[in-house]
């Protein structure tokens, strides 16, 4: 198994970031191509609870770009891929 852990620069990086926008979603995914659906359905339901939160903060052209972004990258197969390290 894989795991992709965040180094130290990440985490300052992330630690620095003063975007009010900004988010991070962190989740578990399956190497095994039966589990495709799974990983994504995880994701979508973390995708979706980002997208309240932000709703709450910003106006509707920013949100629904952040929608875009996010449901783009979950039908992106070299993404997954990556993620998943096949």
């Amino acid at each position: 198994m894989q795991i992709d852990m965040p180094t130290r620069a990440d985490i300052e990086r992330l630690a620095a970031a003063r975007d009010p926008l900004s988010i991070s979603i962190y989740l578990p995914t399956s190497q095994v191509p039966a589990h495709d659906e799974e990983n994504r359905l995880r994701a979508r339901a973390l995708f979706e609870q980002a997208i309240e939160r932000v709703g709450e903060l910003t106006d509707k052209r920013t949100l629904q770009a952040l929608k875009d972004d996010l449901y783009t990258l979950l039908d992106d197969r070299e993404f997954w891929d990556c993620c998943t390290s096949r």
